[in-house]
This record gives C-alpha cells, sequence and structure tokens, in this order.
C-alpha cells in the first residue's frame, strides 16, 4: 500500500467517526476535527520503524526524483534491501539521512 492510499484512507476513517458522533446527536467541535484530521494527514506520511519502502514511495518521502535517489543509494547515503528483483528502502535509512542533512545544514 502507498503512504498516499494510507493518508487517505486514515483521513476518510477520521471523517466517517465525525459523521457517526453526528449521526448519535453528539457535538463534534472544530478542535477536535482538525486534530483528528491532521492526526490522519502526518501518520500517513510516517512509516513504521521496520516498514520497507519502494522506490516511488522513498522518492516521495524524500521530495526528489527517482534519478537522485539511485545516486544516493550509489553512493551508499542510504542503504536498500533487495527480494527477488525487488529494491526496498527501509524507513530507517530515510529517517537517518533526514537527520543526517540537519545535522550537516540540509545540504546533499
Amino acid at each position: 500500500m502507498s503512504a498516499t492510499y494510507l493518508a487517505r484512507d486514515q483521513a476518510l476513517r477520521a471523517l466517517a467517526d465525525a459523521l457517526v458522533r453526528l449521526a448519535e446527536g453528539n457535538q463534534i467541535e472544530r478542535d477536535w476535527l482538525i486534530e483528528h484530521l491532521a492526526t490522519s494527514e502526518l501518520s500517513g506520511q510516517s512509516a513504521t520503524p521496520g516498514e520497507l519502502l519502494e522506490v516511488p514511495e522513498a522518492c516521495a518521502r524524500l521530495r526528489i526524483s527517482k534519478w537522485s535517489l539511485y545516486q544516493l543509494i550509489h553512493q551508499r547515503r542510504i542503504g536498500t534491501v533487495k527480494i527477488g528483483r525487488r529494491r526496498f528502502i527501509p524507513s530507517k535509512e530515510v529517517t537517518r539521512f533526514i537527520d543526517g542533512l540537519a545535522a550537516a545544514g540540509g545540504a546533499l
């Protein structure tokens, strides 16, 4: 499942929860709804620690092109895992790379 699909699914669940509350006659506070939608959007973008990302997902998370990601892999700045013919990027590698950028002042 892609990160976009997960984010959309979680946002729809938050809206469904709000509709159920309304159908039961409960009031919904604006802040509650905003908090639940914001939480669903953020959780759709974050990966679980052991999650393996496909190349397009890692590119989306880093907001770089496929070519740039393969350059980083070739330079051994991001580690990968191959399963059969498929290449995956552990989410912890993406997080480690981003943390390293922040420590280095954001330069690639």
